[in-house]
């Protein structure tokens, strides 16, 4: 399922290779690879390090940890990507990279899928060909005492930054998180210019015709064009279709277009308000009331998005709408089966998804960051101050807390301690008391007797 996709400028990543000298000059410095669908990103750093192979090399099992190196090669196969890479974190390593025994080459189009349990990942990980896995494993058994032969990386996260930010969000409108997302977004969109960041948006539909040209008639109620466009089916049994949703859609990419602002009102609406799929045209209606925004104008652009085919003008059915065209269009040109929550230049980009990371990485985006950009970040090391005193408040709390407990049970414990003494010598005195009544009574019974 989409949820959120934000696509900054451009990026680049490129690993390259500082050591042995022999293997770069056998196989060139740049190594081409594919990256992993899970784990952060450190996009606008450098790693650099020492690879080392783990021990077992498939890393399936507990990897012995390494206090001298934080780059950690491991071999394809036996487990999941997930797994391997879970167990290298777990050995303290930052940067994981996984040897292919089968491609050649890779590159960015090769898929290292998340198995389900990749939220738990927080490093980087990648996965190069057999030719670079083959040499590697090669140095590894025969040239592992000697120095000049250690394999030395150097990881670049960089970042291209730009005049113009371009973002994209998928959009589930089935999603509510989704939804909520670019609603919490929308304080920040208000604050960029118009000319400062380019928004565009990216429906989950799909299309069952392969051809342009295909004349083949498909009845769907979630299809609309004779197939042409579809999305899944909203609620099953219930009386909403996919139809409503696309048509939808349609509506809202209009709004985009014609009004960016009014477009984000209308999502921070609807998200709460537009519940059912089958409703969705008088909720349509009912919101842009609401929000004093020309019905008509919205219904004019989406008629006129529909255009007829030119060879295939004789099927008035057949039409295709522009603005799903490019929907599909930009899906297409995507080599991942499945978009992550968050890419940036088609790469993961951010796990922890809020309105103020988007905010953050856009405006690390700009070749020259706006003003706003400058005042937020004062307004973060102010909030960052502020965490911190409240921190350093709790710490204090809880120290003085400690203090008084510590001070009720040393009092408590010394009461005890001065009754049980008090009690000690009071017994003493008591039994010297009684010791000498008792020599006493026995002096006067002697000198009685010896009077007598």
């Amino acid at each position: 399922m989409l949820i959120l996709f934000i696509l900054f400028a451009s990026s680049i990543e490129k690993l390259t290779l500082i050591q042995p000298e022999s293997l770069i000059d056998k196989l060139g410095s740049e190594i081409k690879y594919g990256i992993a669908h899970f784990g952060d990103i450190p996009w606008g750093q450098r790693m650099i390090g020492t690879l080392i192979p783990t021990y077992p090399i498939d890393g399936c099992g507990s990897i012995l940890p390494s206090k001298d190196h934080d780059f950690i090669f491991i071999e394809r196969g036996k487990c999941t990507f997930v797994t391997k890479v879970k167990n290298a974190q777990n050995a303290g390593f930052k940067f994981v990279i996984i040897g292919d025994n089968a491609n050649e080459d890779i590159d960015n189009s090769f898929t290292m899928l998340n198995d389900g349990q990749g939220s738990s990942i927080h490093i980087p990980s990648i996965i190069i060909g057999s030719k670079w896995t083959k040499e590697f494993k090669d140095i590894f058994s025969n040239y592992a005492t000697i120095s000049e032969y250690s394999i030395k990386l150097l990881m670049k996260f960089d970042v291209i930054k730009q005049m113009r930010v371009d973002v994209l969000f998928s959009i589930d409108l089935l999603n509510n998180s989704s939804l909520q997302i670019i609603s919490d977004y929308k304080p920040y969109q208000q604050l960029f210019d118009t000319n400062q960041v380019q928004y565009q948006f990216l429906y989950p539909i799909y299309s069952l015709k392969m051809k342009e040209d295909d004349t083949t008639i498909i009845d769907s109620l979630n299809c609309i064009s004779d197939g042409r466009y579809c999305t899944y089916d909203p609620d099953g049994d219930d009386y909403g279709t996919g139809q409503d949703v696309i048509e939808e859609v349609i509506r809202q990419l209009c709004l985009q277009k014609l009004d960016i602002d009014v477009f984000f009102n209308y999502l921070d609406l609807f998200k709460d308000k537009c519940k059912l799929p089958y409703m969705y045209e008088y909720c349509f209606s009912e919101l842009l009331i609401r929000l004093n925004y020309s019905i008509q104008t919205v219904e004019n652009c989406y008629d006129d998005s529909f255009k007829k085919l030119i060879n295939q003008s004789k099927n008035n059915l057949n039409f295709y709408n522009t603005l799903l065209e490019e929907q599909l269009e930009i899906i297409s040109e995507f080599p991942y089966t499945q978009l992550p929550p968050v890419m940036l230049n088609n790469h993961v980009a951010l796990k922890n998804i809020t309105a103020k990371n988007i905010f953050i990485n856009i405006c690390e985006g700009f070749l020259n960051p706006p003003e706003i950009c400058s005042n937020q970040k004062d307004d973060w090391h102010i909030e960052d101050l502020s965490q911190q005193s409240n921190s350093l408040l709790q710490l204090l709390i809880i120290l003085l807390a400690v203090l008084l407990i510590f001070l009720l049970v040393a009092t408590l414990v010394y009461k005890k301690i001065v009754k049980r003494a008090s009690q000690e010598q009071t017994t003493e005195q008591v039994h010297e008391l009684v010791t000498q009544y008792i020599n006493f009574v026995e002096t006067k019974a002697s000198r009685q007797k010896n009077s007598q």
